[in-house]
């Protein structure tokens, strides 16, 4: 019974493979592979640009807060009658 389950079990993947086969397995895990660490680098540029699109956006709402502060104290200096 057991012999009998195990001779329907596909083979594996080791045995029986031609070398056309296991050269496209090969080039398949390598188009993989790449595609994968393109993504990887993709979206590390991806955090890189949003971080300094973030830093240029909090030195941009600094600015208009000393510029506002600037306003504001013109605006305070006492007028002589």
């Amino acid at each position: 019974m057991i012999e009998a389950h195990i001779s329907m079990l596909p083979m594996s993947p080791e045995v029986g493979m031609s070398m056309e086969d296991e050269a496209q397995a090969a080039q398949k895990k390598q188009d993989r592979e790449r595609r994968e660490k393109a993504l990887m680098e993709r979206e590390k540029r991806v955090q890189e640009e949003k971080r300094r699109q973030n830093r240029q956006f909090r030195q941009g709402k600094q600015v208009l807060r000393q510029e506002e502060m600037e306003i504001e104290r013109a605006m305070k200096v006492p007028r002589k009658p």
